[in-house]
């Protein structure tokens, strides 16, 4: 019977531990919570040391987490915790801490010693703390940005990018007055308020950026191929509008910009002028490869489809550059949720009945779900990357494209594989039945203003794979 009793003591010790432990530690990166450390930073306080930190969180300009889901969400924040970990130990000391702000927190904190002789970190002498702890901060960020984008690139697993990371230091100010623990904590508050005037500079940067590009209608165009996957040759491109270069600094990224028109209520003026230039410059692609009738697919969100306008819009458009509605497909993303399916199909429907197609996009990711397909009846399905991403070593992705292969045939269909970059995936989606593909394999996007043409890859022989010179690209 004692045994027993000490078997459910041990037992229930061990659960309360762990459940102590799933409050003080982070289950996804193992970095332990602030509460953690508070006792060492004060007591090096006390000691009469110069304490400082350096507050990292993840921009959320890209709403990662609300597009690819809490999953990759963890995985990125795995990775970031990863490469902060491996730049402290390079750059740091053993008994400087890195820390998550708490338990699931996308908010990381480095504490570290400022030493007297700030030679120490190779500072000039009589070098201020603050100036030391600034360029701390800096290496630190350099450090972090080699190991998250140097050379593996910028890519974690599937996702097409790492969230940016917003970054304040600030000395710990010790006064006898205050307790340690106060000081620290609001030492962490001003790197947050810090960390939020960026933010404000940077979206009312932004903001003027985006209302440059929209009266001067300075969108960069860039096309890429759709591939017929059994004969090699192009079937149709994809217009993908990113920012001019004079706007880099605004906008990193083409997610960060719609993200951003969006939140300002500026989608659909920016995805109108996206359109309509995409349609001007589509002229430039036909006459480098003397075809009369190229069909084109062109991103459209769900607010978009709420422009009272947008069809009047498409066909004027269209008609100018002698482009037909039936070569017109719009690509409804599945990465943001549709909520007023009401007046969605409204939309669907004053854009079906002016002949234009429809293509749900990245089918498999975000929002996607059966119930989209069946409201939407699209003319194409787009099998997101994620699915194809090493499609060839993976049973389960090639029974889930079978299975919406079949899906795709069943409702009328027809199926596009994106983001192909190896001849293995390539040999695999077509076995699947797959239609289409598109993807680095092929080629990368171009901009015909540029070069004048667009030149492709020669068209691959459906049996072998060669190339065939022979063959129009």
């Amino acid at each position: 019977m004692p045994d027993a009793v000490a078997r459910v003591s041990l037992s229930a010790l061990r659960a309360a531990w762990l459940k102590l432990r799933g409050c003080l530690f982070d289950p996804n990166t193992r970095l332990p919570a602030l509460p953690m450390v508070i006792d060492d930073v004060r007591r090096r306080l006390e000691a009469g040391e110069t304490m400082a930190l350096i507050y990292l969180e993840m921009a959320n300009d890209q709403k990662f987490e609300l597009t690819y889901g809490w999953q990759a969400y963890d995985r990125v924040l795995l990775r970031v915790a990863e490469a902060l970990a491996a730049s402290r130990l390079a750059l740091f000391t053993e008994r400087d801490a890195l820390v998550q702000i708490g338990v699931r927190s996308d908010e990381f904190v480095l504490f570290f010693a400022v030493p007297a002789s700030t030679e120490a970190f190779g500072e000039p002498s009589g070098a201020s703390a603050e100036d030391t702890v600034a360029r701390r901060m800096q290496a630190l960020l350099a450090d972090l940005d080699q190991r998250l984008h140097g050379d593996d690139g910028d890519e974690t697993d599937d996702l097409p990018r790492l969230p940016t990371l917003q970054s304040a230091a600030a000395v710990i100010a010790s006064a006898p007055t205050l307790r340690p623990e106060r000081s620290i904590y609001q030492c962490l508050q001003r790197a947050r308020e810090r960390c939020r005037h960026q933010v404000q500079v940077r979206q009312t940067g932004r903001l003027a950026a985006l209302v440059r590009m929209l009266d001067h209608g300075d969108i960069i165009t860039r096309y890429q191929p759709i591939v017929a996957l059994q004969t090699g040759r192009v079937y149709a491109y994809e217009a993908l509008s990113a920012p001019p270069p004079s706007a880099a600094d605004a906008f990193a990224n083409p997610e960060v910009l719609f993200s951003f028109a969006e939140q300002t209520d500026r989608i659909t003026d920016l995805e109108r002028l996206c359109r309509r230039l995409a349609l001007r410059r589509l002229s430039l692609i036909n006459r480098a490869r003397d075809a009369p009738r190229t069909k084109l697919f062109l991103n459209c969100s769900a607010p978009a489809f709420e422009d009272p306008r947008l069809v009047e819009s498409l066909i004027s458009d269209a008609i100018s550059v002698g482009v037909e509605p039936g070569d017109l497909v719009l690509e409804v993303t599945e990465r943001v949720a549709i909520t007023e399916w009401s007046r969605f199909r409204r939309a669907l429907d004053q854009v079906r009945a002016a002949g234009f197609r429809v293509a749900i996009d990245d089918m498999g990711s975000g929002y996607s779900s059966l119930h989209t397909v069946a409201e939407i009846e699209p003319d194409y399905l787009k099998f997101d990357l994620s699915l194809v991403l090493n499609v060839h070593r993976s049973r389960i992705k090639q029974r889930l494209l079978e299975s919406l292969v079949d899906l795709a045939r069943k409702i009328g269909s027809r199926a596009i594989a994106e983001g192909l970059e190896r001849r293995e995936e390539f040999d695999t989606v077509r076995a699947l039945g797959i239609d289409y593909g598109q993807g680095y394999l092929f080629a990368q996007p171009a901009v015909p203003e540029q070069t004048g043409s667009i030149h492709f890859p020669p068209v691959r022989d459906a049996d072998s794979g060669a190339a065939d010179a022979s063959q129009p690209s």
